[in-house]
C-alpha cells in the first residue's frame, strides 16, 4: 500500500475520534468498507458478505450501487490518502471519458466544486461553451407575480 494511505483503524475511531467521512456513513455501509479493506479490497466478496445477492448481475448492481455511493466514495478517497482537488481532478477525467453528454446542472455543480477546492476552471468554461445549441425559442412570462423565461434549444438531430 501506498504509505499515504490513512489506516482504517485511525479513521473508524479505534485509534482516538472517528473521521467526519466515517460518522456520515450508514451502519450497513461500516460494515461493507471494513469488510472490503480487510478482504484486500476485494468488491465482490465485500457485497458478498453484507448483502443477500442471489445472482452474478445482483452483485454488479449492489457493487456499482454502494462503491458509486457519494459517501462511500469520500471515504475511500480520504483512506486513500486523496486531496479534494486529486478526487476532483479523477471526477473530471472520469466525465472527460465518458461518451455521453453532460447536463447544465452538472456542469454547474463541477464548476462550483473547483472553485470550492481551487482548481482551474477554465476547462469547464470551455466545455460550458461548447454545450451551448442553437436556441430556437424562447418565451417569457409572469405567474404568481414571479418573471420565468423558457429556451428551448436545439442540441442534435433525431436517432
Amino acid at each position: 500500500m501506498p504509505n499515504k494511505w490513512i489506516p482504517l483503524s485511525d479513521l473508524n475511531g479505534t485509534n482516538g475520534d472517528p473521521a467526519r467521512e466515517w460518522v456520515l456513513l450508514s451502519n450497513s455501509y461500516r460494515k461493507l468498507i471494513t469488510v472490503y479493506i480487510e478482504s484486500n479490497y476485494d468488491k465482490v466478496a465485500a457485497v458478498r458478505a453484507c448483502y443477500t445477492c442471489g445472482t452474478e448481475a445482483c452483485v454488479r448492481t449492489t457493487i456499482n450501487r454502494s462503491f458509486g455511493n457519494s459517501l462511500v466514495k469520500s471515504f475511500l478517497a480520504v483512506h486513500m490518502g486523496q486531496t479534494p482537488q486529486d478526487a476532483f481532478r479523477e471526477e473530471l477525467q472520469r466525465i472527460a471519458s465518458a461518451p455521453r453528454k453532460i447536463s447544465m446542472t452538472r456542469l454547474q455543480v463541477l464548476k462550483m466544486l473547483a472553485k470550492q477546492v481551487g482548481a482551474d476552471t477554465s476547462a469547464l468554461t470551455e466545455i460550458d461553451s461548447l454545450s451551448d445549441g442553437k436556441v430556437v425559442a424562447q418565451k417569457e412570462f409572469e405567474k404568481d407575480g414571479k418573471k420565468y423565461k423558457t429556451t428551448v434549444t436545439e442540441i442534435g438531430d433525431a436517432q
